[in-house]
C-alpha cells in the first residue's frame, strides 16, 4: 500500500530534478526551444471555440450547475473548485470537456497524452486522481515551464531586447534614416526631378539628385551621416529606390482604390500617347465621394506590342483586375476618337462593354468641340474672325474683374461717349452682386445635397452620383501625358515601366502623396527579408 506513496515521492523528486534542469538551461537553449514551440502551436488541431488562447489564458467559466453525465447509477459533473488547485485547467461549455491549457499550446512534440490535449477529459468520476496524475507528468511540467517563459517574454520583451537596450535604439536610428531617405524620394518625385546621374561613383562630381541630396542631409544631420557615410551599405542604390518608390506609390494607389470601392462604381478613362519609341496608355478613373467628383490617375500601360482593340482591351482589363477594381461596376467610359478605341462594333469601348454592359461610352467632349470648331471654320469664313474677337473679349473680362475704384479711370474716359452716371452705376452693380450671392446661396450643390440626402429621396441622391460620375472629357489623361514627358525625358529614356508608373502617380497625385504615412511605408518595406533591422 505504501508503495504508492513511495512511487509518488519518486515522481515528485524526478519532477524537482526536471524543474531544476529547466532553470539551469542556458538562455539561448530556452530561446530555441521556445521558438520551436511557437512553430509547433501553429499546427494545433481544431479546438472548441470557447477555449482560451495565448492572449486570454485558460478559460475557466464558473457556472451554478454544470451538465451532468451518467456513470452507472450516479450522475457526475465538472466542478469549478479544481480551478484554484490547477491554474492550468480550462473547461469548454459547448463540449462539456476539460483541457490542459499548457499542454494544449506548448505540449505538441513532447509525447503528450491526447486526453487533456486534443480529445478533452470527461470522466468526472475519476477527475480528481487524473488531474493529480497529469500534473506530475514530465511533459506537463515541461509545457508549463514553457508557458511561464512565454508569459515572461510577453511582459519583459523578447530575449534579444532584454540583452541590450541598444537594440531599440538601433531600430529607432534605422527607421529615422529610412524616413529621411523616403522624404528625399517624395520630394524629388513630387517635383518630377531625375534621381540618378550619369555616374554614381564616389569620385564623381555629380552623383545625381538623390545622392547629392543625401550628402546635403548628412552635412546637417549627424544621425543620418552616421548611417550614410560610415556604413558599408547605405541603401541608396537604384534597387532600393525602386522598392521604396513602389511602396509609396502603392500607398497612394490603395487610397484611391479604397475610395472607389467605397463608392461602388466608377467611370473609366483611357487615352494613348507616344513616348519616344513606345506607346503609353494612361488609365484614369472618375468617381464621387459624397457629391464631390474626383478624377484620379492609376498608371501607365506599355502597349507598344499591339495596337488592335483586342490587345488594348485585354491590357486594360488585366490592369483593373490587378488593381482590385474588376469586381466593381463601370458605369461609363471615355476614350479618344480613334476608331480602335471608340468603334461601336470592334473598338475597345465595345470590348469593355461586353464584360461591363453598363459602361456607357462617351466620346471626349473636348475632342468633339474641337472637331466642330475646325469643321465650322472650313465652311464659314466669317467664323474665323471670331477668334480675333475672343482676344478682345478676354480684355473685357479682365476689365470687369477690377474693383470699382480700379475701373474708375476707364469710366471717366468713356463717360463722355456714353450717358453714364457713376453713382447710379455703382448702385446697380451692388444690387446685381447681391442678387447673384442670393441665387448662389439658394441653389449651390451643398444646399441641393442637404435636400436629397433625406430618406425620402435616396434614389435621387444615387442618380445624382451617377450623373456626376459620367466623364465629360479625358483631360485628366491628357494632363498625365504632360507629366509623362517631364518624367521620361530624353535623358531618362532607359527608365523601366514600373518605375515610370510609380513616379508618375506620385507626381500627378500630389495631394495624396503629401498624405503618405512614412512609418507605414517603412513597415511595408520591412515585411520582406532585409539586412537592416527596422521592426
Amino acid at each position: 500500500m505504501f508503495s504508492i506513496f513511495n512511487k509518488l515521492k519518486n515522481v515528485n523528486n524526478s519532477d524537482s530534478n526536471i524543474t531544476s534542469n529547466l532553470e539551469q538551461q542556458s538562455e539561448q537553449d530556452f530561446d530555441d526551444s521556445f521558438t520551436n514551440t511557437i512553430q509547433e502551436t501553429e499546427k494545433i488541431v481544431s479546438f472548441p471555440v470557447d477555449l482560451g488562447d495565448l492572449n486570454t489564458g485558460p478559460k475557466q467559466p464558473v457556472l451554478q450547475e454544470y451538465p451532468l453525465t451518467r456513470f452507472g447509477s450516479q450522475n457526475r459533473s465538472f466542478s469549478s473548485k479544481y480551478y484554484s488547485e490547477y491554474d492550468w485547467l480550462e473547461y469548454s461549455i459547448s463540449k462539456d470537456l476539460a483541457f490542459c491549457f499548457c499542454c494544449r499550446h506548448f505540449g505538441l512534440g513532447n509525447n503528450c497524452q491526447d486526453t487533456f490535449t486534443e480529445k478533452g477529459f470527461q470522466n468526472w468520476r475519476k477527475i480528481n486522481e487524473k488531474l493529480k496524475l497529469h500534473s506530475t507528468r514530465k511533459y506537463h511540467i515541461v509545457s508549463k515551464s514553457k508557458f511561464e517563459g512565454y508569459k515572461s517574454s510577453k511582459l519583459q520583451g523578447s530575449v534579444v531586447s532584454q540583452l541590450s537596450e541598444g537594440y531599440k535604439k538601433l531600430i529607432q536610428e534605422n527607421r529615422y534614416y529610412f524616413s529621411q531617405l523616403i522624404e528625399i524620394l517624395l520630394y524629388l518625385s513630387g517635383q518630377g526631378m531625375a534621381f540618378r546621374g550619369h555616374s554614381e561613383e564616389e569620385n564623381a562630381l555629380n552623383q545625381g539628385n538623390f545622392k547629392e541630396a543625401c550628402k546635403l542631409f548628412a552635412k546637417f544631420d549627424q544621425t543620418f551621416s552616421n548611417k550614410y557615410n560610415n556604413c558599408t551599405t547605405n541603401y541608396s542604390s537604384w534597387l532600393i529606390q525602386n522598392q521604396l518608390l513602389s511602396t509609396c506609390a502603392e500607398n497612394v494607389r490603395e487610397n484611391i482604390i479604397l475610395d472607389v470601392q467605397t463608392n461602388g462604381f466608377f467611370a473609366l478613362m483611357c487615352d494613348e500617347a507616344r513616348s519616344f519609341k513606345g506607346q503609353q496608355m494612361s488609365v484614369c478613373v472618375r468617381y464621387t465621394v459624397g457629391l464631390e467628383t474626383h478624377e484620379r490617375f492609376l498608371g501607365f500601360l506599355e502597349v507598344s506590342r499591339g495596337h488592335n482593340a483586342d490587345f488594348l482591351a485585354t491590357e486594360i482589363l488585366k490592369f483593373l483586375d490587378k488593381s482590385g477594381l474588376s469586381h466593381l461596376n463601370i458605369i461609363a467610359q471615355s476614350h479618344d476618337g480613334a476608331a480602335v478605341m471608340s468603334g461601336h462594333l470592334g473598338g475597345v469601348q465595345a470590348k469593355i462593354k461586353e464584360k461591363y454592359p453598363t459602361a456607357i461610352f462617351t466620346h471626349c467632349m473636348a475632342h468633339r468641340l474641337n472637331l466642330v470648331v475646325v469643321d465650322m471654320c472650313k465652311y464659314i469664313t466669317s467664323a474665323r474672325s471670331l477668334f480675333n474677337a475672343l482676344i478682345l473679349a478676354s480684355a473685357v473680362d479682365n476689365f470687369f474683374l477690377m474693383n470699382f475704384d480700379e475701373s474708375q479711370p476707364f469710366i471717366n474716359d468713356f463717360k463722355g461717349l456714353f450717358n453714364i452716371e457713376t453713382e447710379s452705376l455703382k448702385a446697380e452693380m451692388m444690387v446685381a452682386k447681391n442678387c447673384l450671392k442670393q441665387i448662389n446661396k439658394d441653389f449651390d450643390l451643398i444646399h441641393l445635397k442637404s435636400i436629397i440626402e433625406k430618406i425620402v429621396y435616396p434614389n435621387v441622391y444615387k442618380l445624382l452620383q451617377v450623373a456626376l460620375t459620367l466623364p465629360i472629357s479625358s483631360a485628366t489623361c491628357e494632363r498625365s501625358f504632360s507629366a509623362l514627358r517631364k518624367i521620361k525625358s530624353w535623358l531618362r529614356v532607359s527608365m523601366g515601366q514600373d518605375r515610370l508608373t510609380d513616379l508618375s502617380i506620385l507626381y500627378i497625385e500630389k495631394d495624396l502623396t503629401k498624405l503618405i504615412n512614412v512609418n507605414k511605408v517603412i513597415d511595408s518595406f520591412a515585411e520582406k527579408d532585409r539586412r537592416i533591422n527596422l521592426v
